[in-house]
């Protein structure tokens, strides 16, 4: 999948971080976007993978990061289920916010991977787990990650979209 085509399929899931969605695009199925984004390689399609599994409905999120996992290399599998427990912890973060923006409850696909030794998705309203998450991907990718910028960051950017899609109508009518 190209970055061209990762955008739009990221847009009409309700996840514009990078495009505006164009209706002319197919819709690709969410499993297939997953996989792309973490095979890119490339950071900002690869945390996207975050936003997407919150803005997806709870079974839909799970199928689509099952099959999604199913087609992945051991290290992007790797990278995949800690995009999965970080959306966990997120939807908690950000549980009140997610809820009333999406008109549901954020969901993430939980139980479908090993949470090893990380805590559960409410311990410190999220945030102990985000925390766990970093030190673990630190640990076995040698590199520090910056939890509240770039985990925190896609779903700050989400849910900022989500509030600029919800109060257009008003913009609209008071301009």
């Amino acid at each position: 999948m190209t970055a061209d085509m990762i955008e739009q399929g990221l847009a009409a899931h309700g996840v514009a971080l990078f495009a505006e969605p164009d209706p002319r695009e197919p819709r690709p199925d969410p499993s297939e976007l997953i996989r792309a984004c973490v095979e890119s390689g490339v950071p900002r399609y690869r945390v996207a993978v975050i936003a997407l599994l919150l803005a997806l409905d709870e079974e839909s999120s799970r199928r689509a990061a099952r099959e999604a996992m199913s087609g992945l290399a051991p290290a992007d599998r790797r990278w995949l289920r800690w995009f999965i427990l970080a959306a966990g912890y997120l939807a908690e973060v950000y549980r009140s916010e997610l809820a009333f923006l999406l008109g549901r409850p954020a969901t993430a696909p939980a139980g479908l991977v090993d949470r090893g030794s990380l805590p559960p998705d409410g311990a410190m309203f999220g945030e102990l787990g985000l925390r766990a998450l970093a030190d673990e991907i630190a640990a076995q990718e040698g590199a520090e990650v910056d939890w509240e910028g770039s985990l925190e960051g896609v779903v700050r950017a989400f849910i900022d979209r989500l509030w600029f899609e919800r109060t257009r109508p008003r913009r609209a009518q008071a301009g």
